[in-house]
């Protein structure tokens, strides 16, 4: 959208690829590369209870609790 553009047109490009893998979905975590067969189990490494989604590793790992 013309919002996002605006938003990511002065970050430097390796911030912007960042946010545009989080917000697809396309990054590097356990979901993502099982889809695309590079990871065995989409399963978190780290809790080895649900699956490693952006979500998941950003909030309710409770691997990652603080």
């Amino acid at each position: 959208s013309e919002t996002f553009k605006k938003l990511i047109a002065d970050l430097p490009r390796k911030h912007t690829t960042i946010l545009v893998q989080l917000c697809t979905g396309h990054i590097p975590l356990k979901r993502h590369l099982h889809r695309i067969c590079r990871a065995d189990t989409p399963i978190c490494p780290c809790c080895r209870r649900h699956p490693e989604t952006v979500q998941h590793f950003l909030l309710p790992c409770p691997a990652h609790a603080v």
